[in-house]
């Protein structure tokens, strides 16, 4: 390159130009995957769009995508859907199975373009084909619930499988719930306990309910109620309701767990105060069973949950 002290001739040089400039580029996109994610020392939207830009100029696919993403979210530049449409049909026709998802998205929501379901299905169908999770499960959705396609449950069931497979989260629910219910399947607890044990090791708190659930009721494995417990309280911890309110009644009753009535009685208090439909009436009863030297102490233990175990999430949830 002119100016670089390079002694190759012009001729000689330009495959190395090629080279450099795309090495350039990929360094500007990490510059910028940096920033957004905070993972250097600072986080900054304005300054992952400035050098996701940098890179998207030099045609860099990922580094379009993201500036797409950016737009849509309105982060480090002023929301403009029309420019994340730009931006993602860039990189999706250049072949990246991300900014297909995301094009297939915005049709589908109308975002900066005219609605249309067709052409999302065409653009989610193209990601899908590269096994983009995401996409082959939203193909899986819109399938199960004929949107904007034939309701097709066993079609719906075999997207849902490719992306469970893959390890995504919400087919792997889809499954779990097709499969206990009978749904494009037949009845088969033991596969849906499997698939969601898969998404409850993920972190998932409704598949981690469903599973502790499962485990108190012989449902598709066999009875174990400190394992039924254990996972009940993994989703209560994360705010969960349902799974406060069942874990909460496991310390009453002593099921799996050392019975407790000042626990049963916090974890209950928690489901309760979140509008937990029965929730109050337990609470009550149960109350009748805390000593009334240690009612303060109750209530004391369920502020105490409320503050650890439900304002975190409630305050995650709005973000």
């Amino acid at each position: 390159m002119a100016g670089t002290g390079s002694d190759r001739q012009p001729n000689e040089a330009a495959p190395f130009i090629e080279e450099d400039a795309v090495t350039e580029a990929n360094a500007q996109y990490y510059y910028g995957l940096v920033y957004a994610s905070g993972s250097g020392e600072e986080l900054s939207y304005e300054k992952a769009a400035q050098f996701f830009r940098l890179a998207a100029d030099q045609r860099h696919i990922e580094a379009q995508c993201g500036l797409g993403s950016l737009y849509a979210d309105g982060l480090g530049v002023a929301s403009d859907d029309a420019e994340a449409v730009r931006w993602f049909r860039m990189a999706a026709e250049a072949g990246s199975a991300d900014a297909q998802f995301y094009l297939a998205s915005m049709y589908r929501q109308g975002r900066g373009v005219a609605e249309d379901i067709s052409e999302s299905l065409s653009w989610l169908l193209k990601a899908a084909d590269q096994e983009h999770a995401e996409a082959q499960c939203q193909l899986g959705i819109m399938h199960f619930a004929g949107y904007g396609v034939a309701e097709d449950k066993a079609e719906a069931i075999r997207w849902f499988t490719l992306a469970g497979e893959r390890g995504q989260i919400e087919a792997q629910v889809m499954l779990a719930t097709a499969y206990s219910d009978g749904h494009g399947v037949p009845v088969d607890y033991a596969a849906s306990a499997r698939w969601y044990a898969l998404a409850a090791d993920q972190g998932d708190r409704e598949a981690q309910c469903a599973l502790g659930i499962m485990y108190l009721t012989g449902s598709g494995v066999a009875v174990d109620e400190k394992e039924g417990a254990r996972w009940l309280y993994k989703a209560a911890t994360t705010g969960l309701a349902d799974a406060q309110l069942s874990l909460g009644v496991l310390y009453m009753k002593g099921r799996g767990v050392r019975r407790d009535n000042l626990e049963a009685y916090a974890w209950i208090t928690i489901a309760a105060r979140q509008g937990l439909p029965g929730a109050d009436s337990i609470r009550e009863g149960t109350l009748l069973h805390v000593d009334t030297s240690r009612r303060k102490e109750a209530e004391y233990r369920a502020d105490t949950y409320w503050d650890r175990y439900v304002a975190p999430f409630k305050d995650a949830d709005k973000a």
